[in-house]
């Protein structure tokens, strides 16, 4: 039935035969998959993620943290913070406790920030302030000029 849909070069049969009897079907597989990853590998591993092993997977998770806590150790060395002391607690601590000191670094970032913004919107506001008095003074002589101005000409020419 499947030589007569997709094709006979197409269909194993071809090229396996019929299956033996003292196969079982768990060996046929495992020779059919075998075979048909050979075929797909005759010229090196395609590029499929559907054909990575759990080597594969164990060698790429091995990298993973291996690259992270560097590269986030080199960007605060950049900013010139220090590393989150998180990473250098004791492997003891259970999950309860590590949340619970995140939280608190969190928190205590956070009242660091307010801390910060607080500070710079004091300055923003004496700097408003300073410019609305320069502004006014301006101002206050503008109207002095414009009613010095009036008085002189409302006077009578003598």
């Amino acid at each position: 039935m499947f030589q007569a849909v997709i094709g006979e070069a197409a269909c194993l049969t071809k090229v396996f035969g019929p299956p033996p009897e003292d196969k079982t079907p768990l060996q046929l597989e495992s020779e059919c998959l075998s075979s048909i990853q050979e075929f797909c590998e005759k010229n090196g591993k395609p590029c499929c993620i559907n054909l990575i092993t759990e080597g594969d997977l164990k060698f790429l998770k091995s990298l993973e943290p291996v690259e992270e806590p560097k590269a986030a150790a080199t960007d605060s060395a950049a900013e010139g913070e220090q590393p989150d002391p998180v990473e250098v607690v004791d492997p003891n601590l259970d999950e309860i406790d590590l949340m619970i000191l995140k939280e608190e670094q969190e928190a205590e970032k956070a009242k660091k920030d307010a801390e910060e913004n607080q500070a710079k919107e004091a300055k923003l506001a004496k700097e408003k302030k300073a410019k609305d008095e320069a502004m006014a003074a301006k101002m206050e002589d503008i109207r002095r000029q414009e009613r010095d101005l009036l008085d002189q000409r409302s006077q009578p020419i003598r």
